[in-house]
């Protein structure tokens, strides 16, 4: 693929910069930064400058990332140059308050709500935690008695 191909706006691609392997599974970023600030930022690309932009959704998120931008670098670097591609010289970073990242991620973590519970496994679990764990608080003993509740249900439509 031509230079003039790979460049976006001055950007060069980010999917430019990954390789194929991981460019499918879209964890680069991920692992280079973990989870907790993938979920609040993304890589937009590395300028002609050798400057790597991220935006972050918010201060909080700008601020971790500037302060481990010493660390990111060199992670981004050591796989820029395993690839053959340009290392970065520095991180510049900046608040979009309005960018999602990838949003349909986000659906897909959520779960759907629990079934109903059954009364009748509820009592049974309800006098399962008042024979196990006397004298505990009422809220904690119902929250115990519905997620025994939920177990013996899915006990049972396993069939064990």
């Amino acid at each position: 693929m031509d230079e003039t191909r790979r460049r976006w706006r001055g950007l060069e691609r980010a999917a430019a910069l990954l390789p194929r392997g991981v460019r499918a599974e879209l964890g680069s970023w991920e692992r280079l930064v973990g989870p907790t600030l993938a979920a609040e930022t993304a890589m937009v690309g590395l300028d002609e400058a050798g400057v790597l932009r991220v935006a972050a959704r918010n201060e909080a998120a700008r601020q971790e990332l500037l302060a481990r931008s010493m660390d990111l670098l060199a992670a981004f670097n050591l796989q820029a140059n395993a690839m053959g591609r340009r290392p970065a010289t520095r991180v510049a970073c900046w608040v979009a308050s309005t960018f999602s990242v990838n949003p349909a991620r986000a659906v897909a973590r959520r779960r759907p709500p629990p079934p109903p519970i059954a009364p009748e496994l509820l009592e049974e679990a309800r006098a399962e935690v008042a024979r196990l764990a006397p004298g505990v608080s009422p809220a904690i003993a119902e929250s115990l008695a519905r997620a025994r509740a939920r177990a013996l249900a899915r006990g049972r439509r396993s069939g064990g």
